[in-house]
Formats: C-alpha cells, sequence, structure tokens
C-alpha cells in the first residue's frame, strides 16, 4: 500500500543582497565618469538615480546604464561640475548609494613659475564647486636673485676690461658703483650696459686709479668685484719674476 502526500513543497526567494557597493568617487572635470555595484542575482531591473531623482536614459547626453549578469553599472562622458552628487541603485528594496565629486582640473593646485619670461612664483589657483565654478589667481612677484655674480679681475694697464654679472629677471634697472660711488658712463671710457638679464660695466683702457671696488645694485639685490690695476712698471717686475 503506497501513501502519497498531498502537502506542496513551498521554496521561499532568497532576498537580493549587494556584493560590492557603490564607492563615493572623486574625478577631474571632462575625465569619464563609471559607476558599478555587483548583486547576488544575475539580470534583475535595476533604477538609477542621482540626488534622489530617476536618471533617465535621454536626460543627459553621454550618460549609459548597463546590467552584464550580476554587475550594473552607470557610465558619463566627459563629466562636468553638474554631475557632481549622490548617485543611488534602487532594485526592489535594495539600495546602494555613492557619492560623486567632479573636481575642475586647477583645483587646489600650486605652481611654482621659475621660467625666463614669468616675472612671479606662488601661482595659487583655486575652484570652489557650488553648482558653478569660481576661480581665483593669486600671483606674487618673484624676488631678484643674483644668477652669475661679478668676479675679481686683475689687468695691465691700458687694458680693456668689462665686468659682468647675471640676474633673475630681464631688464631689470641697475646702478653701476666705484668704492660706494656712482660710476658715470660716457659711452667712451667707460660703459654701462644692460642686455637681458646680463649686466656689464667696460672700461675701455683702464689705469691704476681704476683700481677699487666695484658694485652692481638692482632691487633687492647686489654682487660687488675687486679691480686690481698693474701699472706698466709692476708689470713689467711681475713678469720678470
Amino acid at each position: 500500500m503506497q501513501i502519497h502526500s498531498a502537502v506542496p513543497c513551498l521554496f521561499a526567494e532568497s532576498p537580493i543582497a549587494i556584493l560590492s557597493p557603490l564607492k563615493d568617487t572623486a574625478i577631474l572635470e571632462d575625465k569619464p565618469l563609471v559607476l558599478e555595484c555587483e548583486v547576488s542575482k544575475p539580470g534583475v531591473p535595476s533604477t538609477w538615480l542621482k540626488n534622489g531623482k530617476e536618471i533617465k536614459p535621454d536626460e543627459r547626453e553621454g550618460t549609459t546604464s548597463k546590467t552584464d549578469g550580476r554587475r550594473h553599472s552607470l557610465s558619463v562622458d566627459n563629466a562636468s561640475p553638474g554631475d557632481a552628487g549622490q548617485y543611488s541603485l534602487k532594485i526592489g528594496e535594495t539600495v546602494t548609494t555613492g557619492k560623486v565629486t567632479v573636481k575642475g582640473s586647477f583645483e587646489e593646485s600650486l605652481f611654482l613659475c621659475f621660467l625666463q619670461k614669468c616675472p612671479f612664483y606662488g601661482c595659487l589657483a583655486q575652484q570652489r564647486l557650488f553648482g558653478n565654478v569660481y576661480c581665483s589667481l593669486c600671483l606674487s612677484e618673484a624676488p631678484l636673485t643674483v644668477i652669475k655674480p661679478l668676479k675679481d679681475s686683475r689687468v695691465s694697464e691700458e687694458k680693456p676690461v668689462v665686468l659682468e654679472c647675471e640676474v633673475s629677471k630681464p631688464d631689470a634697472p641697475s646702478k653701476w658703483l666705484k668704492d660706494g660711488k656712482p660710476v658715470k658712463s660716457d659711452g667712451k671710457a667707460v660703459t654701462a650696459k644692460t642686455e637681458g638679464r646680463k649686466h656689464s660695466l667696460t672700461l675701455a683702457e683702464v689705469k691704476p686709479s681704476d683700481s677699487g671696488q666695484y658694485s652692481v645694485e638692482l632691487k633687492g639685490a647686489k654682487s660687488s668685484c675687486k679691480l686690481a690695476v698693474i701699472g706698466w712698471l709692476n708689470a713689467c717686475i711681475f713678469h720678470v719674476g
């Protein structure tokens, strides 16, 4: 005698679980944005939301949602500051959320400019994102510095001598001094010249009285050297010795 049970077997469907939730993301402006999560069941329908509102396919050009097995993704081409916000993926009663921040390409960037034609340094550029983009740029002038200082010189009487130095900025005003007193340039016997970043003082035919301490003064910078002019008699003795 066989006994058959009429009681049906009931199996409760397991709820959908989030295996890999959405993560907070920070990207640069104009870069692609990809949000992705993985759930416990393949092929289940899902809804993407931004700041609590459903994202529609035609709402933002370049936005694509995709379901590949258990993976759900949302892609945004060329992200802009307007794409920042709270993103959520909803599957039935299960929700996962992540925050997206879109940073401008110069946000909180610090640049030190030491270029030949750049008279500024400490270029601080900041962008603040409050729905709109604001950029403020602060420039502070770099101090003038001596790159190649004057060098001590020893020259025979009636010979020419050129004293030269190089600074960090082109065409900066300068003043030449001898033993603390201004040197007068007449363009013949004495010539002071500025060519870009180079400053020079040329003495056409030196004499013993030209010996002394020479200096070139610029705004915030100074360079000095000693010039020794050897007379004919001393030069001969020095040569024979």
